[in-house]
């Protein structure tokens, strides 16, 4: 399997290739660029969360809990003494990044169905409708960050099948297939409960042809290229 520095580099590559293309042919802005090109390439660390001592796991966590430290004081600020802020925003913190992720861990395995296109798919849809709902984005933005992340787990995947394969000995490796898969067929029930959430989550996001509307920008200019040769 790639290192955390290939799958950062490469997603990180691909999406601002990505986000270029924008940029020159449909003028997007550059925040826009940008907050695309983070979200791809954070895509091509996410599928990771499953390997237990990963960089991966601790750098999602250290944001969750971060985020949940600053919702906490956000909320608290108004009700609380300076000093007991400061140490409710400590407490939320500790408890995301140690008991909830050592929780996660317990119910996760490497290569599992964290390791899916379905799990992708629920990946960017959380990603879509946080966006939408709890950051206020607009449905195309959130749309944007949520096809992005996608394409940066499935560069995830792919990377990891690229190397299960011996080029030197013309062989593959048993972890090949373990990664680029579309679930974890060992565990139906698991793979009901994601397609329920995948179901509630594009139920409860906003209106799709935004989501068509950027596939058309991301592959025209590909479109183009294609037609000039």
């Amino acid at each position: 399997m790639a290192d955390f520095k290939t799958h950062t580099i490469v997603a990180a590559g691909v999406s601002g290739a990505m986000t270029t293309g924008l940029l020159v042919h449909y003028q997007l802005s550059v925040p826009l660029a940008l907050l695309f090109w983070a979200s791809g390439t954070f895509g091509g660390i996410l599928p990771d969360i499953d390997s237990d001592h990963s960089t991966s796991i601790r750098l999602i966590f250290q944001l969750l809990a971060g985020i949940s430290a600053v919702i906490t004081v956000v909320a608290l600020h108004t009700r609380l003494p300076l000093w007991q802020l400061w140490l409710a925003g400590l407490i939320s913190f500790l408890a995301v990044y140690y008991p909830l992720r050592q929780c996660f861990a317990s119910f996760t395995i490497h290569r599992g169905i964290l390791h899916s296109l379905l799990a992708n798919l629920l990946f960017a849809l959380v990603m879509i409708v946080a966006g939408y709902y709890l950051l206020d984005m607009h449905p195309w933005v959130a749309w944007g960050c949520g096809c992005f992340l996608f394409c940066g787990a499935i560069i995830h995947l792919l990377l990891d099948e690229i190397y299960s394969v011996d080029l030197a000995g013309g062989r593959l490796k048993s972890s090949f297939g373990s990664a680029l898969k579309l679930t974890q067929w060992s565990e139906p029930l698991l793979s009901v409960v994601v397609i329920g959430l995948i179901g509630g989550l594009y139920y409860l996001a906003p209106p799709d042809h935004y989501w068509l509307h950027l596939m058309e920008h991301l592959f025209a200019p590909m479109i183009h290229f294609f037609k000039s040769l």
